[in-house]
């Protein structure tokens, strides 16, 4: 699912290419840590406006056409985002529009890269006692 912007009830700017508008993503408990991946931030107005119910302002840096970037906020269990700018003085008649992905880490590939982790550790210290004696 994504966002687009319209223009009255059936017409889409841009051919559903154009993201604006503010987005409260919710996820019920702590989930560690959220990555942003957004694409296409040309104008101010894309800013992390919250994060758990707590006023916070975390911009986007706009740049040239096409580009990227990445926010990643910890300890997060939800965050409100406004998504490009309605009201652009670069794109008077469609405003500028951002695309966003957001990742959330899988509890079993934290546990998992965890339990590497341990694994790696009593290896080495195996290792260790084996190469003294």
């Amino acid at each position: 699912m994504r966002s687009v912007a319209m223009l009255g009830l059936k017409t889409t700017f841009e051919n559903g290419q154009l993201e604006v508008g503010r987005f409260k993503f919710d996820f019920g408990k702590n989930v560690g840590s959220v990555t942003l991946d957004l694409f296409d931030v040309e104008d101010k107005g894309t800013s992390i406006l919250q994060v758990n119910d707590k006023a916070t302002t975390i911009n986007a840096v706009a740049g040239a056409d096409s580009n990227r970037q990445t926010i990643t906020i910890h300890d997060v269990s939800s965050f409100v985002i406004q998504l490009g700018n309605h009201d652009s003085k670069l794109f008077p008649k469609t405003g500028d529009g951002v695309s966003m992905r957001v990742s959330v880490p899988e509890p079993g590939t934290v546990i998992s890269l965890g339990a590497l982790a341990v694994a790696g550790i009593i290896s080495a210290r195996q290792r260790k006692k084996v190469n003294i004696g």
